[in-house]
């Protein structure tokens, strides 16, 4: 299991549905990383968004390693490793559900580990959120309640 600050977004490009995330430790092979762009209200995601399940590769991640999570409107998605030689794929992807796509305002990605049942997943481990609005009302700016995350991270 992962802790909170582990991944930490460090970039967002809303015309072309990606984050970019460095892995601050290294990552065990086999860690199941979820990803959304759904609102946290303090106790639950609202519906309606991409809901993306990423299995990290047997050999693991090396703390250091820049990563970018690449979105589809149509539904598919996929992790490489910046830099890479022709944007090698990282890990497994499971693109639970569609929701469109990353807004350039008020808008925000989560990082978190949960159980899932078919195409739910609930939150236990909340690990990084990176949102494009740092003024916005609830449904605008991460709402950090419940979650271990903190602004400082």
């Amino acid at each position: 299991m992962l802790n909170p600050g582990d991944l930490i977004f460090v970039g967002w490009d809303g015309d072309a549905e990606d984050v970019a995330f460095v892995a601050t430790t290294d990552i065990a092979g086999g860690e199941v990383i979820y990803f959304t762009d759904s609102e946290w209200n303090g106790s639950e995601f609202l519906p309606g968004e991409q809901l993306i399940e990423w299995v990290v590769p047997p050999e693991g991640i090396a703390a250091g390693t820049v990563l970018t999570l690449d979105m589809t409107a149509g539904g598919s998605a996929v992790v490489t490793e910046t830099g890479a030689l022709d944007g090698d794929i990282v890990g497994d992807i499971d693109y639970i559900q569609g929701g469109g796509m990353l807004a350039s305002t008020n808008e925000m990605v989560w990082a978190f580990q949960g159980t899932r049942d078919g195409d739910d997943v609930t939150p236990e481990n909340f690990i990084s959120v990176i949102g494009n609005e740092a003024d916005g009302g609830n449904a605008a700016t991460p709402n950090l309640d419940n979650t271990g995350l903190t602004t400082e991270m």
